[in-house]
């Protein structure tokens, strides 16, 4: 099984034409409620966000590689389609993430893409969304003997890669791509790859060039080595600096530097953060240090931190962030959106 020749070159950045060219602020938005996060209607959403990803489709259990989604009893289709367009015309993009922690599924075979994409498509077209965010855990893997990131031979990971494709050719230029994996399945490819260690790598390779954002999730996550061969934990805030410069700088998966995983360029990454303290095992990143985190990346921070970046200089076009949940800022009166928002414009003034 080999990926379809899509007329790219996986390590050559061909420029999106849908390019999100500003850093931005994602919020996932709940499809439920709870008494600790209340439902919030779409319309409500804080104008801090520029992409709204709603939480979830999820795997139909009746049909491999199908997704199912209607709007939570709240609210009607026809009201929340309406809720959608009200924010699309305020400037914002309003995106369907696939999976999430309990909603997740794998593309094994041909037959399971297929039902993905037509699902996918179904669902896009009736609510009118800008895109999708694939937030799959736990399902995409690399098979043993998958060594090389240019050319996989996972099916997890060569179908959904075809099946994002398809879907981009499907809905044109102004179709916006975003993945959210967790550390492991990115950051941890540098100390091994195999399994769920770096799975998402060749995904980001081959999608590189119609990818708008990717935003690892920097929270639930083990310690992990970084570039400079030392190790951070999450709850440390160098933690995010150095994952974050991994994305941009690229890596050697498993330190085989024939394998080299290029980085990304600084407008399509983002950094996943928790809204609040209490809803993670790790990875909050306290209001001070979350204003100052972009400007550390672009290298106009002041502040002496135990990482230092392997470029000196920082990535000037990086800023954007992303956080679960808008729900869980709105329990925490929106001081994750409004700090965030204060320091992403202030970078950009």
């Amino acid at each position: 099984m080999t990926i379809a020749n899509t007329n790219h070159s996986p390590h050559k950045l061909k420029e999106p034409v849908n390019v999100l060219r500003k850093p931005v602020l994602t919020g996932y938005w709940h499809n439920w409620h709870t008494e600790a996060a209340p439902y919030l209607s779409l319309r409500d959403i804080p104008p801090a966000f520029d992409v709204v990803n709603i939480a979830f489709a999820t795997a139909d259990p009746r049909q491999p590689g199908s997704l199912v989604f209607e709007p939570w009893g709240y609210t009607s289709p026809r009201q929340f389609k309406a809720d959608i367009a009200t924010l699309q015309r305020s400037g914002r993009k309003v995106l369907i993430s696939v999976g999430g922690a309990n909603g997740s599924l794998g593309l094994e075979n041909l037959p399971a893409r297929k039902n993905f994409v037509a699902a996918l498509d179904s669902i896009l077209s009736k609510y009118e969304f800008d895109g999708v965010d694939i937030n799959l855990e736990g399902t995409i893997h690399l098979v043993p003997g998958d060594k090389d990131l240019s050319n996989p031979i996972s099916p997890s990971v060569i179908h959904l890669i075809e099946a994002l494709r398809l879907l981009k050719k499907c809905f044109g230029n102004n179709f916006t791509l975003s993945l959210a994996p967790q550390v492991a399945c990115v950051q941890g490819g540098f100390s091994g790859y195999g399994g769920q260690q770096g799975a998402y790598l060749p995904v980001i390779e081959h999608l590189r060039d119609i990818l708008n954002l990717v935003h690892v999730q920097h929270y639930n996550a083990e310690p992990q080595k970084a570039l400079d061969g030392q190790i951070y934990r999450p709850d440390d805030p160098d933690f995010h600096a150095a994952m974050t410069e991994m994305l941009l700088a690229g890596f050697s998966p498993a330190g085989k530097s024939s394998h080299f995983f290029a980085g990304l360029e600084p407008r399509q990454v983002s950094v996943g953060l928790p809204a609040r303290r209490e809803i993670v095992q790790n990875g909050y990143l306290p209001e001070s240090l979350l204003k100052e985190f972009p400007w550390q990346m672009a290298g106009k921070s002041n502040h002496n931190r135990q990482y230092k970046l392997q470029n000196p200089s920082g990535y000037p076009g990086f800023g954007s962030l992303m956080t679960w949940s808008i729900n869980w800022d709105a329990v925490n009166k929106n001081c994750f959106s409004t700090s965030a928002r204060a320091s992403l414009d202030s970078l950009q003034a």
